[in-house]
């Protein structure tokens, strides 16, 4: 590994140089102060996707405070696998992973990273609480001619804590660098306007850092929940919490089919803000479905000052389970069920006509009129009727004209959808 001389002990010498901006630098820091527990930061993002994420840097002579936004709760699984695993003499070069998911944008820039210590160790004090510890740190990383890290010490001791912060996952860690401790960070272009250098250069015995990591954003689904059975006019709500200096964009949903007769059946649309309640919404009529599976998705996506743009999604399944109306004639043998029976649909003075096989909308003040006969007058009217899954009658009108709501809740959508039938007779031919 190619090195950059440490300045002696007995220099005591302190180079500080102002950081205009290294969101860039941090990240890579922080990770490998953790030697080798890359995960705690995976979902935040590679350095070349780290400029959009970080929240606040503040440097002080012998510490360096930065606040970032990732979600934290990525880093639990591998701080799991150090406590039962400790590793010694580790030298370890190689490519830097890639973020999952891919943060929005191009993709980050391909980066390196060369890693020996003589230990690490991380422990679980608590529920919510990790300490490290790591010997003899030395480690580099390189971003294409961007970004150029250098850290050494010769013991760090790391302290993390869960918690929440806005109401969002957050992480707080502290890293102590005693011994001979070397930080060195260079980005010759940052994407900030106007800046094409940064550069922070320290040498003692003495170092802190520490690092708030708060989620950027969170989406939750309020209406409806995983599983649920829905019918007619539903509204799909969803509340988006966002950390400091984060604002809500937009938020969408959509809701696609998950069997096979209706994986082309989708809907979408954008959702709105109410001020009362804080919550998105926005209405879906389901009964355009008919029944089955959907897979119902709301997605967020925000932003910080500067553009730099974060998003969130949240995906359920829901049943949609709403009643049809379908057409049967009696012949003097045996029964037939048939479409394309011509019904006429009256709501506040409008008409319309739709054809039997129909989904059923949910509206109360709607008519249903069925034609008295057809085929020459041989096929002749006889009933509305509902019947139950046991094949029981459970409702029958012999009036052509029916109101819906008179047997939509009662009937049609209590308990599971079932269909509105409209029941014809056939008459023999004098």
């Amino acid at each position: 590994m190619t090195k950059i001389p440490r300045l002696g002990r007995e220099e005591k010498k302190v180079k500080n140089k102002r950081i205009l901006a290294v969101s860039l630098l941090c990240i890579a820091m922080i990770s490998l102060v953790i030697a080798g527990v890359w995960g705690l930061l995976s979902r935040v993002g590679t350095l070349g996707a780290a400029a959009r994420q970080l929240g606040e840097i503040e440097q002080n002579g012998t510490s360096l405070h930065i606040t970032l936004y990732g979600d934290p709760e990525g880093a639990r699984g591998a701080l799991e696998m150090f406590q039962y695993v400790e590793l010694h003499n580790l030298t370890w070069r190689g490519a830097l992973p890639k973020p999952y998911p891919p943060p929005p944008g191009p993709p980050p820039p391909e980066g390196n990273i060369e890693l020996e210590l003589s230990s690490v160790e991380f422990q679980n004090g608590g529920d919510n609480e990790w300490t490290g510890e790591v010997e003899d740190l030395d480690a580099h990383v390189v971003v294409n001619d961007l970004v150029n890290v250098v850290v050494q010490a010769d013991k760090v001791d790391v302290e993390l804590e869960f918690w929440t912060s806005h109401d969002l996952p957050a992480l707080n860690l502290t890293a102590e660098l005693t011994g001979n401790v070397y930080v060195y960070l260079y980005a010759s272009v940052l994407q900030i306007q106007g800046l094409q250098l940064a550069l922070y250069e320290f040498s003692g015995e003495y170092f802190v850092i520490s690092v708030t990591v708060i989620k950027p954003m969170e989406i939750s689904l309020e209406n409806p929940s995983e599983g649920d059975r829905v019918v007619g006019d539903v509204q799909v709500q969803a509340r988006v919490k966002t950390a400091p200096g984060i604002s809500v964009e937009r938020v969408d949903w959509w809701a696609e089919g998950k069997e096979d007769w209706n994986k082309d059946s989708r809907f979408e649309e954008s959702m709105g803000y109410d001020d009362g309640d804080g919550l998105w919404k926005a209405d879906w009529h389901t009964w355009q479905g008919g029944k089955g599976w959907y897979a119902l998705q709301v997605r967020a996506e925000a932003t910080q000052e500067g553009g730099f743009r974060y998003w969130d999604e949240e995906t359920i399944s829901v049943e949609t389970d709403n009643p049809w109306v379908e057409s049967w004639v009696k012949h003097p043998d045996w029964d037939e069920q048939f479409d394309g029976l011509e019904i006429e649909l009256a709501k506040n003075g409008n008409i319309w006509h739709w054809q039997t096989g129909f989904n059923l909308p949910p509206w109360m003040d709607v008519s249903l009129t069925a034609p008295g006969d057809f085929w020459d007058g041989n096929i002749q009217f006889q009933s509305w009727l509902i019947m139950d899954e046991a094949g029981t009658k459970i409702f029958e009108s012999d009036n052509p004209t029916l109101m819906i709501g008179d047997v939509y809740d009662a009937y049609l959508v209590n308990g599971r959808a079932r269909p509105l039938r409209c029941i014809y007779v056939e008459t023999p031919s004098p």
